[in-house]
């Protein structure tokens, strides 16, 4: 997936670090920015979920977790979202333009 390649860059994480279950704060920081682009995107939450071995309720929670980065004006936070929205636009142009 490249949303999860484009976090690990952005944060200097791995992507098996971004998958793991591990709760550290950047750790999860990661997975919900990388969640809040794939609901933008239109998935669901099961399929969120399932991309990251989840529940749809571990979903709904880093949502709303999210939300709230977003709310106390977190810039960091802001900025990796940018980021991965930039990097989902890039894959989309570039998969528009091999079809």
């Amino acid at each position: 997936m490249c949303l999860i390649k484009a976090a690990s860059v952005h944060t200097g994480l791995s992507e098996r670090q971004i998958h793991s279950k591990r709760r550290h704060t950047e750790l999860c920081e990661a997975r919900w920015a990388c969640w809040v682009i794939m609901r933008k995107a239109g998935m669901t939450l099961i399929q969120i979920g399932e991309a990251f071995g989840r529940g749809h309720d571990t979903v709904i929670y880093g949502l709303k977790a999210a939300e709230e980065n977003l709310g106390a004006r977190d810039h960091a936070f802001r900025r990796l979202i940018t980021a991965l929205e930039s990097a989902r636009e890039c894959e989309e142009l570039l998969n528009t333009q091999h079809n």
